[in-house]
């Protein structure tokens, strides 16, 4: 195969259009801005009530910790870190020293959070791991229809389905030993009948729809 320029060769991805970084806490300094510019990355400054509505564009969340706050730092990544790891955030947990890191540590340990985030020392590290992450597909506004799903299996279905205008979600029986008889639980579900795309989809894309579906519990039956 042939390529025409390094642009071409480059390994594209939904994500590639998601270059925000949120930062919670004391801001960013312009030596360190200047580190997340170098790489393309674009700093978000956000509080707790309103970063949420940037997680679709977001590649990574920083939570800078502060010694004389624990609390807020606790309570942010209690509301936050998850819903920005079912995103496909980089979530990283940051102390300006190391004296304060160790303070920050036994704040995350007493959090008991169900994932690992990454935590770090103030450095030019930090932009680089999050530049180097690939969060995906961001949420887009597609239309789901059919059987109501909760709200964080519509979270991935309109990840997986992000270049789609709609899908429908119907349920499945056993047959016709139980004819009428669905079953509500996640993997009898299927996203079958109606999916309208914008543009064609890949073998490629269909792989990683059907990838994202499996951690939702559903099966791709047909994707027109």
């Amino acid at each position: 195969m042939a390529f025409t320029s390094e642009t071409n060769m480059k390994r594209q991805s939904p994500g590639d259009q998601r270059r925000k970084v949120l930062w919670l806490g004391a801001p960013a300094d312009p030596a360190q801005a200047r580190e997340f510019e170098n790489r393309g990355l674009t700093i978000q400054s956000c509080t707790e009530h309103n970063a949420r509505e940037h997680f679709p564009l977001a590649a990574g969340i920083i939570f800078r910790f502060d010694k004389e706050q624990p609390t807020v730092f606790e309570s942010q990544l209690r509301n936050l870190a998850a819903q920005a790891v079912n995103h496909g955030l980089f979530v990283l947990s940051l102390a300006n020293t190391d004296e304060t890191f160790l303070v920050m540590d036994r704040a995350l340990k007493s959090l008991r959070l169900e994932f690992e985030t990454a935590n770090k020392v103030l450095s030019p590290e930090i932009a680089e791991l999050i530049a180097r992450h690939d969060p995906g597909p961001g949420e887009k506004d597609v239309e789901i229809t059919g059987v109501r799903i909760p709200d964080q299996t519509r979270l991935f279905l309109r990840r997986a389905f992000h270049d789609c205008k709609s899908i429908a979600i119907a349920s499945l029986t056993e047959g016709r030993s139980a004819a009428g008889r669905t079953h509500q639980t996640f993997s009898r579900f299927r996203a079958p009948a109606k999916v309208s795309s914008r543009k064609p989809v890949s073998k490629a894309a269909a792989l990683r729809f059907r990838a994202m579906l499996v951690l939702a519990g559903f099966r791709l039956s047909r994707l027109n």
